[in-house]
């Protein structure tokens, strides 16, 4: 699974107005992967999702901070490149930082978001995106140098399995 958090610039008051700025989206993308244990970091995340129960419902969280999604010690390993929404008309508008290390989470766990459903009641998965040409963006690497991989490499991972949370 792929989580996205969604920020745009403070000037804006919403999405609309920020894909109008080539950087007025950043979005921090994290990987997860099955794992034998709960991951308790994810509890209040896990258990508001019972409250989204259509697209247009939401859920009230309290603070929730980065070291909370992923551990410290993984914070400076993440590639960066400029890109765009993955949702039409996909603006060419967003700071994508996708963190390298996946983040545990139980099959219960992942199970949760797998529930959500869109607005026709089918189930919300396989929400991808189809692979897309790098364009010839660089793609840095946190150790501040440009790490040049296989277009479809980098593409399928960021792109292979999407379920957005927004916080």
């Amino acid at each position: 699974m792929e989580l996205h958090v969604v920020h745009i610039k403070e000037e804006y008051n919403s999405l609309e107005q920020a894909v109008g700025d080539s950087s007025g989206v950043a979005v921090l993308g994290f990987f997860y992967e099955e794992s034998e244990n709960a991951n308790k970091n994810y509890d209040a995340i896990i258990n508001s999702l019972t409250n989204i129960t259509h697209p247009e419902s939401n859920a009230a969280l309290g603070a929730i901070s980065l070291d909370m999604l992923i551990p410290n010690e993984d914070l400076d390993k993440y590639f960066r490149y400029e890109g765009s929404l993955t949702t039409p008309g996909c603006a060419e508008a967003v700071v994508w930082t996708i963190f390298e290390k996946t983040i545990p989470l139980s099959k219960e766990q992942l199970s949760a978001f797998s529930n959500l459903t869109f607005s026709d009641g089918a189930a919300m998965v396989n929400t991808f995106r189809p692979i897309q040409l790098r364009y010839d963006r660089p793609v840095y690497y946190s150790r501040s140098y440009i790490f040049h991989v296989s277009t479809i490499l980098l593409v399928s991972s960021v792109f292979t399995s999407l379920c957005v949370l927004t916080v």
